[in-house]
């Protein structure tokens, strides 16, 4: 059962006039209503600004709060990716009353559209989060901070990620076990990635895969085959063969495994809740904030949490235990405000310490660099020659201008409808509020040579320099028709190609372990910078690298950093973001560093093979004024990444699991924080290693595995 207001909850209301229309007005209704939806949230996206709110702990009677407590068996905190999979599972059984606390609202059916998950990344379906200034990356990002983005919604990250599906390495868990934890080596996490998926996925390894389960996987469909196709043959030209990464095989390329159905995204909450939506045991408050686990100093035991909801405090008691499943940002931060971290830290907040741990110190995210944008040219290719692509022959002649780059089918909206609501209504009426700009970018010609070089050696050609151009995000009605009948056409995909694991020839490691993962994505035919949205790129360099070519960009990942960081207070309001440190690149040999340097150098390699030769593919760059050294050399590409560096938000360890003698250690391997009772951790936050992708698919695991072991100590057995 979802407490929550009809309002917040995606109805198309037009039910009760459609008596009214023919059966083709009703479908012209429905894709108006639809496309309105969408118009309303790109205005959302492009103006929306992070308000930080303020807790007034005076306003608020704690012991008033505390005579209204309910009691739960479970109080789960976080219904996002882990909470709702563990929510789930604890209420299959009937003696147990559940409730889950979220923070956010609930999805929308625009939420689901998948070409639209970049616009979800600005606004308040996340926290906002940034780290403080960074020396060694995002220095490209404003004020030298990266943007971590987190989910704030029911279903987590899988209700605003790029849907991407993936397990992580066999190694990753055997390395997990090997440091004492015992239940968590790929032979005992194996079992649960495989009850937990439906996988509808072509060519895929079926001795490791599983139908008839919950998460719903499908392939992307390649919305340029071409370029797929020659990507393909070219990455086996440089020794990567298809694989199914989910499999046995991990060093590779693939067409992407997603959390989709029929074309529209299948999260979390569509998973493990809308199947159980309506169980008496099971109660669900979105838009509840939770400020602080109440922990006795005596006991030493949790027994309920504080949190707000409608400007109201509530407390709710639980007789069995707490499990924190808000991710690995909001979980420390509030173990911290709840006295639970390091003593020095909180006497310095004002914070009495109830246990004395290591929460927050051992922050680790994965890196992605961002600089590699390519255009081709195919006349084989149906893009080749769409409104916004010339040929490549021809890019020199014919500069970047507001009448080549006009949508073909550009119509205007009135947004602020009376009719159904797909968003909050925003009062914004003019397009030039949903329109992306690009400027014209000043700057000194490379020198004649060294442009001649570059041109000869890495096929490469610099960004067109040209008028102001105005973008309206718009889509056909046969895009929408297509989307909405059959989940296919450019809706369906957020234009993701191929995903590539490589172990460069910079790795040390002896074994068949990636250390990079490649993203292969069709760029927008309008939106230069539309790969960047959600990391707030410098004005200046938006200007020299969001131009408005149709081509494909290959986002390099370093999957296994060395170097970590902290999250820690900025002071007890829990409303306020904590100070978020990832020193990412920070390592003292440039381990980082070097590793994406080889995972360029790899991507090189590929695009300058024979099949990707027959696409005529060039890198499109300008030269960064930072980086002075000769354009394309070793020290030239160091000082890209640390400009063109972002943080991925796929952080681990910030409650690190690990043996009692461990320094670092917060929760041990049954999930348990140390020295208090009654309070679990199931979130990425307990990881102790880096995870070979995303972390999706090991956070289901984990609420999954967390759930058995919490069924095995507290039901009774016959």
């Amino acid at each position: 059962m979802i407490r929550c207001r009809l309002s917040l909850l995606l109805i198309f209301a037009v039910s009760g006039v459609l008596t009214e229309y023919s059966p083709f007005d009703m479908v012209d209704e429905y894709v108006r209503q639809f496309k309105l939806g969408m118009n309303s949230m790109y205005k959302w996206s492009d103006n929306y600004k992070y308000q930080q709110n303020n807790f007034e702990k005076e306003k608020f009677n704690t012991t008033l709060a505390m005579g209204g407590a309910e009691e739960y068996d479970f109080i789960i905190v976080g219904g996002g990716t882990a909470g709702l999979t563990l929510a789930h599972r604890l209420s299959e059984e009937p003696r147990w009353k559940i409730l889950v606390l979220e923070a956010g609202g609930m999805e929308t059916l625009i939420t689901q559209v998948p070409a639209l998950q970049p616009q979800l990344l600005t606004t308040g379906y996340t926290w906002g989060y940034k780290t403080c200034p960074q020396k060694h990356a995002c220095l490209g990002m404003e004020d030298n901070k990266c943007c971590i983005i987190k989910a704030k919604s029911v279903g987590g990250d899988s209700s605003i990620n790029d849907m991407l599906y993936t397990r992580g390495h066999q190694r990753d868990y055997d390395i997990w076990a090997d440091t004492g934890m015992k239940g968590w080596c790929w032979d005992n996490v194996l079992p649960y990635f495989k009850q937990m998926e439906n996988a509808c996925v072509k060519d895929m390894d079926r001795k490791f895969r599983h139908y008839g389960g919950p998460i719903h996987l499908e392939n992307f469909q390649p919305t340029d085959p071409i370029l797929t196709e020659h990507f393909l043959e070219g990455g086996k030209h440089c020794g990567l063969e298809k694989i199914d990464y989910n499999g046995r095989d991990h060093i590779g390329l693939a067409i992407p495994q997603v959390i989709t159905k029929h074309g529209k995204r299948y999260s979390v909450a569509k998973a493990y809740l809308n199947p159980i939506s309506q169980r008496n045991n099971l109660i669900i408050i979105p838009q509840s904030h939770v400020t602080e686990v109440l922990i006795s100093h005596i006991t030493k035991e949790a027994n309920g949490v504080i949190y707000l909801k409608d400007g109201e405090m509530h407390i709710a008691k639980a007789k069995k235990e707490i499990i924190l499943t808000a991710g690995a940002v909001n979980t420390p931060q509030l173990l911290l405000l709840s006295g639970v971290g390091p003593r020095a830290d909180l006497s310095k907040m004002g914070i009495d310490t109830i246990s004395d741990l290591a929460v927050g110190c051992n922050l680790k995210d994965q890196v992605s660099f961002m600089g590699l944008n390519f255009v081709y040219d195919t006349h084989d290719s149906e893009h080749s020659h769409r409104p916004g692509h010339s040929p490549l022959s021809e890019l020199d002649a014919h500069p970047i201008s507001q009448d080549s780059h006009q949508h073909p089918h550009r119509t205007s909206f009135d947004v602020r409808f009376d009719g159904p609501s797909f968003v909050p209504k925003l009062g914004l009426e003019d397009d030039d509020a949903i329109a992306h700009n690009y400027y014209e970018h000043e700057k000194d010609e490379p020198r004649q040579e060294e442009r001649k070089y570059a041109e000869k050696k890495y096929k490469y050609i610099e960004a067109n320099k040209g008028d102001k151009v105005k973008w309206l995000h718009s889509h056909t009605d046969e895009d929408i028709t297509s989307y909405l009948r059959y989940g296919t056409g450019p809706l369906s995909s957020t234009g993701l190609q191929l995903v590539g694991f490589i172990k460069t020839d910079f790795s040390r490691d002896s074994t068949e372990y990636p250390d990079i993962q490649l993203l292969i994505k069709k760029t927008h035919p309008k939106g230069g910078c539309y790969h960047f949205k959600g990391y707030s790129l410098k004005q200046e360099l938006q200007d020299i690298f969001c131009k408005p070519y149709e081509g494909f960009q290959v986002e390099v990942v370093l999957l296994h950093p060395k170097s970590k960081g902290i999250l820690k207070l900025n002071d007890q309001d829990p409303y306020h973001h904590p100070f978020i440190n990832p020193d990412l690149l920070s390592d003292e040999d440039e381990y980082d560093v070097g590793t994406l340097m080889a995972g360029i150098k790899k991507v090189l390699k590929i695009v300058d093979s024979p099949a990707m030769s027959k696409l005529n593919v060039k890198l499109v760059h300008e030269k960064i004024p930072e980086c002075d050294q000769a354009i394309f050399n070793d020290e030239y590409w160091k000082c890209a990444i640390k400009y063109l560096s972002v943080a991925r938000g796929q952080i681990t360890g910030t409650t690190r699991m690990g043996l009692p003698t461990e320094k670092e250690a917060v929760v041990d391997q049954d999930l348990k924080v140390y020295g208090v009772h009654k309070l679990r951790v199931a979130d990425a936050s307990v990881i102790p290693v880096s995870i070979t992708g995303n972390l999706m698919a090991p956070e289901i695991m984990i609420a999954e595995r967390a759930a058995d072991i919490l069924k095995e100590n507290w039901l009774i057995k016959v």
